[in-house]
């Protein structure tokens, strides 16, 4: 035990903070978590595991801190509030209410959705462009994903301000449902830029 506990210290004096640092994310990274298993029984590690370990979270920090540059302030609770709406129930079946499984509002070259309730992602929207997934916004942050210019970035900023004025303008221009992506083929709902049954969900008619 004596021996335990003088290994254990020795290994914590020479790698101050590293087995701390691995058990942070032992959660999401089995490497980790075998390193911790292992020191748990051993009391320390071996030289080449605490070189992998050192090197591996010095990587972890690194995409952190490239990431956090990367990020750029963006409001879309008004996005939110459209998607919200558009995920009201769409019908009642056998007294339970049935919802829209993935809403979305199209503007443009870019659709708007919300992150699933149970997924990791929980409380983010998501953004398409052209099809492409680009980025999502979370915790106020937007974090673009590959080559995201500064005009797109710009055109999603202008979106969010006021994403219905948005919506309509796109449907009016394209003759689609700024919602659903169906043609419009009625007058009424081509000046509108949203179908009659996307209008109503969202509480336009």
């Amino acid at each position: 035990m004596k021996m335990e506990i003088l290994m254990a210290n020795n290994f914590e004096k020479e790698n101050p903070g590293l087995i701390d640092a691995l058990a942070e994310i032992t959660s999401w990274n089995s490497f980790a978590a075998s390193l911790v298993e292992q020191y748990n029984k051993r009391k320390t590690l071996s030289e080449k595991q605490t070189f992998a370990a050192v090197a591996m979270l010095a990587k972890i920090k690194q995409k952190q801190s490239d990431r956090k540059s990367n990020m750029i302030s963006l409001d879309v609770s008004k996005i939110l509030a459209v998607l919200d709406k558009e995920n009201a129930p769409t019908r009642i079946y056998k007294g339970q209410e049935i919802y829209k499984r993935y809403p979305k509002i199209r503007v443009g070259d870019f659709v708007f959705s919300k992150a699933k309730p149970n997924s990791v992602n929980a409380g983010a929207v998501y953004i398409k462009q052209l099809g492409e997934y680009i980025g999502k916004v979370t915790g106020g942050y937007y974090l673009p994903v590959g080559n995201v210019s500064k005009d797109t970035v710009a055109e999603i900023q202008e979106i969010c301000k006021n994403p219905m004025e948005s919506a309509v303008a796109y449907g009016r221009r394209t003759g689609s449902c700024a919602v659903c992506a169906r043609e419009l083929t009625v007058k009424e709902s081509i000046d509108r830029g949203i179908g009659p049954i996307c209008a109503d969900k969202l509480g336009i008619i």
